[in-house]
């Protein structure tokens, strides 16, 4: 089915993730591939219904949470994004990925500015070696915060981290 959806023979790949769903109503991996499906269709709603199935079915794993929360973020579902950021933070507290996501949700909201900015100190807490982490921290402080000093920290903590990387060096 996977390979399908690679293809892009979107309707045939549904088709066969339908099937299996069938055969073995008890297995998350065809409403996981038929999230993917739909998301490549731009289908966000019933991406974010496939996924809340194969969240239902394997309910301990964090990734799907975050696909879930990406279709939500997609079709404007900003808060229900957030909550599945959050289940997937309840499975695994140090998933810096999760942090970020709330983050750059919550980022345009001007009333949950001090939201956003916790959600990215905690992403570079449970994981500070990661530049593009940093970076947007840099870009959050510097945009929206209107903080030069703490986006050039933060720009020059990332460039430290991979010298290779430009995004900071530009706003620098």
């Amino acid at each position: 089915v996977f390979k399908l959806y690679k293809q892009e023979k979107y309707d045939e790949a549904l088709a066969k993730c339908r099937k299996a769903a069938e055969l073995d109503p008890k297995d998350f991996r065809p409403h996981y591939i038929a999230g993917f499906v739909y998301m490549a269709q731009l289908k966000f709603e019933s991406a974010s219904e496939a996924f809340a199935k194969a969240i239902e079915l394997k309910p301990d794993e964090k990734v799907i949470y975050m696909y879930k929360a990406e279709a939500d973020q997609m079709r404007g579902a900003k808060d229900e994004a957030i909550a599945a950021c959050r289940k997937a933070l309840e499975i695994d507290p140090s998933f810096a990925e999760a942090y970020l996501t709330i983050a750059d949700i919550l980022r345009g909201d001007e009333k949950r500015r001090d939201e956003a900015e916790a959600a990215y100190r905690a992403a570079v807490k449970v994981d500070p070696t990661v530049p593009f982490i940093l970076e947007r921290v840099g870009e959050s402080r510097l945009y929206e915060k209107k903080d030069e000093k703490g986006a050039e920290e933060a720009f020059r903590k990332a460039m430290e981290l991979d010298p290779k990387r430009m995004a900071g060096r530009f706003a620098l």
